[in-house]
């Protein structure tokens, strides 16, 4: 597949928090955990205006349930 139109890379933040030390197992060398992943990027073409969207600056979705 070819791109006839090219555009800057996107740089992507990631980032890992481990949450919760599920288990050690020291003998098979498996490490279980529970992690948040998070990852940051600005896309040009994706843009938000707060004044077309009633002054909403910040969108905080919901937990998943």
């Amino acid at each position: 597949m070819t791109c006839s139109s090219f555009s800057p890379p996107v740089t992507v933040d990631f980032g890992v928090a481990m949450i919760l030390l599920i288990n050690v197992d020291e003998k098979n060398q498996i490490l279980q955990t529970n992690v948040w992943l998070t990852m940051k990027w600005n896309d040009f073409q994706l843009r938000w205006n707060p004044m077309d969207y009633g002054r909403i600056f910040v969108l905080m979705p919901l937990r998943f349930q």
